[in-house]
């Protein structure tokens, strides 16, 4: 194994790269150390990028950040429903699954958590206010109002939890059907 002049970049005798990052965690203050070996055939450009991404990874607790930056609405839900099923009642999870599959993801799902803005969720409230049943009717108040509250809830829990620079429900009235 030859060291580079990249600190914590190796090649190997068959051409392949070892990498090696350190960090010290902003948390604890203890050291942390990941490793990888990458296929053969990367240029030595090719594996610096790939050192500063695992170093990156090590520094925001094993997710990538590129793998959060694009996390779509549809599966922070998916997370948010799994972590909410554990400490409310059976029923209330049962309420908020419907609402977002119902009535929020089909709408908002595809979209990334990062780039929802607070025109979108305008735009949901605007669309909410008009939808009806089968039969025509509007959806009741009380019904609309449950919708909103799920959707405030798990964007305020993103918000937060995703260190987002905005809650993109701030300053959004609720429907008001």
């Amino acid at each position: 194994m030859k060291k580079t002049r990249h600190p914590g970049l190796y090649k190997l005798p068959d051409g392949r790269y070892r990498l090696r990052a350190t960090v010290t965690c902003q948390r604890t203050g203890k050291l942390m150390e990941k490793t990888r070996i990458l296929e053969n055939g990367k240029k030595e450009g090719e594996a610096v990028m790939a050192l500063q991404a695992l170093k990156a990874e090590l520094r925001h607790g094993g997710k990538s950040t590129g793998a959060s930056m694009r996390l779509s609405v549809n599966d922070y839900a998916v997370q948010w429903l799994e972590d909410k099923a554990t400490r409310v009642r059976p029923a209330v999870a049962g309420q908020y699954e419907y609402s977002l599959g119902q009535f929020v993801l089909p709408r908002l799902g595809d979209l990334y958590v990062q780039a929802l803005t607070r025109a979108d969720v305008e735009r949901w409230v605007a669309w909410a206010e008009r939808r009806t049943k089968r039969n025509g009717q509007l959806y009741a108040k009380d019904s609309v109002h449950s919708w909103w509250r799920v959707l405030v809830a798990m964007l305020r829990d993103a918000s937060a939890e995703l260190q987002l620079p905005f809650d993109p429900t701030y300053r959004v009235r609720p429907p008001r059907t």
